[in-house]
C-alpha cells in the first residue's frame, strides 16, 4: 500500500510540474527551438547518454556479482534495458527494479531481500556520486563555499558514503569499485548534456550552471516519476537565473527526456517477447549468496 501511495505521490508531482511547465513558456517557440539544432552534436549526446547506460549496467553487474549473482553480462545488459522501459513507460505499474528482482527471484529462485538489497545499493552510492559532482560543479550558486573548501568536503562525502555503505548494507568491499563506476555514469550523463547544450546553439559559457541544473534535477527526481516534468521546469528556471531564454534552456531539459524515453523504449521488445530476454548465469561460479549479504 505504501508503494502504491509512494508512486501516486511521484506520478502527482510530476504532472503537477509538466502543467507549470507548459503554463509558463511559449509552445510555439519551444517547438521552434528544439528542432533548430546541430544533429551532429545531438547523435553525440546520444552516443554518450548510451555509454552512460552501458556503464550503469556494468556498475549494476559488478555489484550483482559481489552478492554472488552471478548473472552473465548480456544478460544483465538486456534486463537492464528492460527495467529501463518499465521505469519510463509504466508509471502506474511495477517500477523497474523492482521486476528486475522479481524476474531474477523467479528464474534463479535468489533471494529476493538480497537482490533488493543489491539494487538498492547501487542506486544509493550512484546518488553519492551525483551529490559529490554537483559540488564540484557549483561555483557558490548554491553554496556560498571557496573551491578550496570544497575538496575537503568532496573527501568528507566519500567516506561518509563508505561508513554508510557498511553500517547499513554490510558491503563496504564493494564501495570504491562501485563508486568509480558511478563518477564514470555520471561523467557520460554531464557529456552528454553538455553535447545537447552544443546542439542547441547555447554560448559554451553557460555550460557549467545548465551541468549543475541538470545535476540537481537529477538529485529532484528521486520525488517525481523519472524527473518527468521536474526536470524540464528546472530548466525552464533556469532561463530567468541565466539571463536567456527560457524556451532555450527548457529544450536542453526536453531532449534529455527524449533522448531517454528513445532508448527505453527499446525495453518493450523484451516486454513483448520474454523468452528473448534469455537470463542466464555463469555456472562456474557459486550462487549462494555471501555470508555478509544479509537482508537490510
Amino acid at each position: 500500500m505504501r508503494k502504491q501511495l509512494l508512486k501516486l505521490l511521484q506520478l502527482g508531482i510530476s504532472a503537477l510540474f509538466v502543467y507549470l511547465f507548459i503554463k509558463q513558456l511559449n509552445t510555439n517557440v519551444l517547438i521552434e527551438v528544439l528542432f533548430d539544432v546541430h544533429w551532429d552534436f545531438l547523435i553525440l549526446a546520444m552516443v554518450f547518454f548510451l555509454l552512460s547506460q552501458y556503464l550503469s549496467s556494468l556498475r549494476l553487474l559488478g555489484v550483482f556479482r559481489y552478492f554472488s549473482f552471478p548473472l552473465q553480462p548480456n544478460s544483465n545488459h538486456r534486463l537492464y534495458l528492460l527495467g529501463m522501459f518499465y521505469n519510463f513507460f509504466l508509471p502506474g505499474g511495477i517500477g523497474g527494479d523492482a521486476y528486475k528482482a522479481l524476474k531474477l527471484h523467479k528464474t534463479f529462485e535468489w533471494s529476493w531481500k538480497i537482490v533488493g538489497k543489491a539494487l538498492v545499493l547501487d542506486r544509493a552510492i550512484g546518488l553519492g556520486a551525483l551529490l559529490c559532482c554537483a559540488l564540484l560543479l557549483d561555483s557558490k550558486r548554491i553554496l556560498p563555499i571557496d573551491f578550496g573548501w570544497r575538496i575537503p568536503i568532496f573527501v568528507a562525502l566519500i567516506f561518509l558514503g563508505y561508513a554508510a555503505t557498511e553500517l547499513i548494507f554490510k558491503s563496504k568491499a564493494i564501495y570504491v569499485k562501485t563508486l568509480l563506476w558511478s563518477f564514470a555514469v555520471q561523467v557520460m550523463q554531464l557529456l552528454s548534456v553538455a553535447s545537447i547544450v552544443m546542439a542547441l546553439g547555447i554560448e559554451g559559457s553557460f555550460i557549467q550552471p545548465l551541468l549543475l541544473v541538470f545535476l540537481l534535477s537529477a538529485v529532484a527526481s528521486i520525488v517525481s516519476f523519472a524527473g518527468l516534468g521536474l526536470r524540464e521546469y528546472l530548466f525552464l528556471q533556469s532561463g530567468t537565473w541565466l539571463a536567456i531564454s527560457p524556451e532555450l534552456t527548457a529544450s536542453v531539459g526536453v531532449w534529455f527526456t527524449l533522448l531517454t524515453a528513445e532508448v527505453s523504449f527499446f525495453g518493450i521488445y523484451y516486454m513483448l517477447f520474454d523468452k528473448r530476454l534469455r537470463l542466464s548465469c555463469d555456472n562456474t561460479r557459486d550462487t549462494t549468496p555471501q555470508n555478509d549479504a544479509s537482508p537490510l
